[in-house]
């Protein structure tokens, strides 16, 4: 694997391809908690908020997609009924995460050609980036994320609440 990113023209194919890819993917870790818990419908938003984009409807979700990066967002309105059940649908997307550096590292386990093995290096990095800067506990303060609280935080907020819901 190249570690020299700082001069490879495969950092762009990192960032262009598998930013909104893995992103995408994290977000449908959120959305899938979401749609087994509750009955509502849920929202993601890849791409920066500030630009119009397409918006794509699916059953339940509903998904925007913007220019090519900018981030990603999942909005549902009602929360599950237990602090269990809200605690996975904040740790689905680092667990989509996690499930994406599995694969990528299946799949460069398994093909013996540097390019595409390359390729898939750049998004297993992106995925570790990824779950590391959500499963932390903060607040975010770039971007579109700023004032954001991570899934991490979220997470943590969710078990220290003792006036509600029950306890796992």
């Amino acid at each position: 694997m190249n570690l020299n990113y700082s001069t490879d023209p495969m950092v762009l194919l990192y960032f262009f391809l598998w930013g909104p890819i893995l992103t995408f993917f994290h977000e449908l870790g959120h959305a899938f908690w979401v749609l087994i818990f509750t009955e509502n419908d849920v929202t993601i938003e890849i791409g920066d908020r500030k630009r119009k984009g397409k918006k794509f409807k699916f059953n339940r979700v509903t998904v925007y997609i913007r220019n090519i990066y900018g981030g990603g967002f999942t909005y549902w309105s009602v929360i599950p009924e237990s602090k269990s059940k809200e605690v996975l649908t904040y740790l689905g997307g680092p667990l989509a995460s996690l499930l994406a550096i599995a694969v990528g590292l299946i799949i460069n386990y398994n093909i013996e050609i540097f390019r595409i093995q390359e390729v898939f290096s750049g998004a297993i990095w992106w995925a570790i980036i990824q779950f590391i800067m959500t499963i932390l506990p903060i607040e975010y303060n770039y971007g579109d994320y700023k004032g954001s609280r991570s899934d991490g935080l979220r997470i943590l907020e969710v078990l220290s609440d003792k006036n509600s819901k029950e306890v796992l």
